[in-house]
């Protein structure tokens, strides 16, 4: 607890008369010292120290302050805000960003003004995840919408963790809230276009499959299991278990290929083979085929696509039947 300054100096004045009595006597014979000059001169000196520690003390605030505010500016001009609250869920601070952006005055704003700009379809789990992890006293990560001062919402993502005293005890939260508008957009219509390839490719019935030439490994699409009927089907994943499954008509050319890529791991290829079903019956198969490197670990594995052709098989069997017949 600070001590005000009378206090201060009425505890100098006491150490001043106690070392008066400390003073050698042969110095207080001395007919021009008396004990009261003596007092007044260390009275002055100790109030001279006394001012020289206030203006210290004043000095050590003002940079201080100083400090605060040159730090509150540095992070005002971020292009991102850095919020901090207590425990009892009350917003100590928004920097300048947030007042840029949603045209809020961040100076003013309070809990309920943070929580109004966000979208109010992810209002609910930003407060759910936000009241859990005060609860627990664990950092979080979550993103949500928040609305700008021109109406729009822009996706942000906001992470914040809890500060411990020196008793082992939260005693506020800090954390920022990034835009993230535009990357979420690219998820989004990354994700779009990935749906949009897959159902083109179910629609198309298109399976597909890679080749690890290194360990033999294989692995099949949803859409190449449908096709020979071992969806939800344990197999093993290898070319083995492929080559298996080759009609004994075709087994020579497929394997031949096989080996000249094994050889010579690059280029393009394309096959047609037939693929015995889960019913026993075979399907004819037309497969192209890449070569690619992982440049990383220096892998090479064949990338290819099953596209069923039995149809066009059957029509082309049948056109050569009553071509014969015609003969």
């Amino acid at each position: 607890m600070e001590k005000s300054v009378p206090y201060t100096i009425a505890r100098y004045r006491l150490w001043v008369c106690y070392g008066c009595l400390l003073l050698p006597r042969p110095l207080m014979a001395h007919p021009l010292i008396t004990p009261a000059g003596i007092i007044n001169f260390l009275e002055s000196i100790a109030l001279i120290v006394i001012g020289i520690g206030i203006a210290l003390l004043f000095l050590r605030k003002r940079q201080r302050r100083n400090r605060e505010r040159d730090f509150s500016q540095r992070l005002d001009a971020l292009p991102h805000i850095v919020w901090r609250t207590n425990t009892q869920n009350g917003l100590l601070n928004l920097s300048g960003a947030f007042g840029r952006l949603t045209g809020k005055s961040p100076a003013s704003a309070n809990i309920n003004d943070w929580i109004d700009v966000i979208h109010p379809d992810d209002r609910q789990q930003a407060q759910q995840l936000w009241g859990d992890a005060m609860e627990r006293g664990r950092p979080f990560l979550t993103d949500f919408r928040m609305r700008m001062a021109d109406g729009s919402y822009r996706h942000f993502e906001s992470q914040g963790i809890p500060i411990v005293d020196g008793k082992d005890e939260i005693s506020e939260w800090i954390g920022t809230i990034i835009d993230i508008h535009e990357r979420k957009l690219g998820e989004i219509a990354l994700r779009e276009k990935d749906i949009n390839l897959r159902l083109a490719v179910e629609g198309a019935n298109i399976g597909f499959w890679s080749w690890n030439i290194h360990d033999n490994s294989m692995r099949f699409s949803e859409q190449w299991q449908r096709q020979l009927g071992l969806a939800n089907k344990s197999f093993p994943h290898t070319a083995e278990f492929f080559q298996f499954l080759i009609h004994p008509d075709d087994l020579d050319s497929v394997m031949t290929l096989k080996k000249k890529i094994e050889k010579n791991p690059r280029g393009h290829h394309n096959i047609e083979y037939r693929l015995q079903h889960a019913d026993g019956n075979y399907r004819w198969m037309l497969s192209p085929a890449t070569v690619i490197e992982n440049p990383q670990d220096q892998t090479i594995s064949v990338i290819g696509a099953n596209i069923d052709i039995s149809d066009r098989k059957d029509a082309e069997r049948t056109d050569s039947y009553l071509r014969a017949q015609a003969l």
